[in-house]
């Protein structure tokens, strides 16, 4: 997932950042090579950079990705050192500064960027139901409480799903009307106090459907598609909307799913909690 390598990616940025705090207090560039030595491992660290930006450029949100290029650009204008080999441009103390504060300015302005986007929403709501799911496999009392809700109907599903997501930060609510909201909880209409809005990573849309039997399943599918498209908002008490919604299909055993639905600037996803599956290699 790109932004486990984005991780990665900042923590070496703040280790060369640590390892060149008593250079730039001693401003003593040359001596056994420490600005060399640092040149080089930001060099490394911005062909890095190049690669994740090159293989995961187009799942970014796209002003961290613009903001990726941008930096990229102008570092080797200025610098060099993204082709083969070593650039001299940057040489000395106030070479490794200058790359020291093009690479520092980057990753707090990619940082901003993807922060609260719904790229960061969708992987916390992706997390959650595989850990739903999981749960289910080898929690005995947690199978058993979503088979009862599975019993008791769609209302019941919702409810333990949107408490499920709770837990993981993302608030879920469904659509009752083009502009309104309904907690899955309460049943009532959507409203986000104080504490929530300091909570919450994300509000996401959801709806949920029980299904029965795999020959419902295309009829339920489309049935969840046209209710979330109902809703025509974009932010729900001062906080965005996440741009994915999830269409919830629970049923017994595992099924496979539809393909997602992408609708200009939003895209519904389809997901399956079952609540007695089997084994992954007995669904092959």
């Amino acid at each position: 997932m790109w932004l486990d390598e984005w991780r990665a990616l900042k923590a070496r940025i703040r280790g060369i950042q640590d390892g060149a705090v008593y250079f730039l207090r001693a401003d003593t560039g040359e001596t056994h090579n420490s600005a060399g030595e640092i040149i080089n491992a930001v060099h490394s660290l911005v062909r890095r950079i190049a690669d994740f930006s090159e293989v995961h450029g187009q799942v970014m949100p796209i002003e961290a990705r613009n903001s990726c290029v941008s930096f990229l650009r102008r570092y080797n204008d200025t610098f060099g050192g993204l082709g083969a080999g070593i650039s001299l441009n940057a040489t000395g103390y106030d070479g490794a500064v200058a790359v020291l504060t093009y690479t520092s300015i980057f990753a707090s302005e990619f940082d901003y960027l993807i922060a609260g986007t719904s790229e960061l929403v969708r992987s916390l709501t992706v997390r959650a139901f595989l850990h739903l799911q999981r749960s289910i496999v080898a929690d005995p009392i947690i199978r058993e409480r979503w088979q009862n809700a599975f019993t008791s109907g769609e209302r019941e599903c919702e409810k333990m799903g949107s408490l499920h997501l709770l837990q993981h930060g993302i608030w879920a609510f469904k659509a009752s009307g083009p502009g309104e909201a309904t907690d899955l909880i309460y049943d009532e209409p959507r409203l986000i106090d104080t504490d929530e809005r300091r909570a919450s990573a994300g509000i996401v849309l959801t709806e949920w459907k029980k299904v029965n039997s795999l020959s419902e399943l295309d009829a339920k599918a489309q049935a969840a598609l046209g209710q979330a498209r109902r809703y025509a908002g974009g932010i729900l008490a001062g906080i965005d909307i996440a741009s994915t919604r999830y269409l919830v299909m629970v049923s017994e055993e595992m099924m496979p799913m539809p393909s997602q639905v992408i609708d200009g600037d939003l895209t519904y996803e389809y997901r399956n909690v079952a609540v007695n599956p089997g084994t992954p290699s007995k669904q092959r």
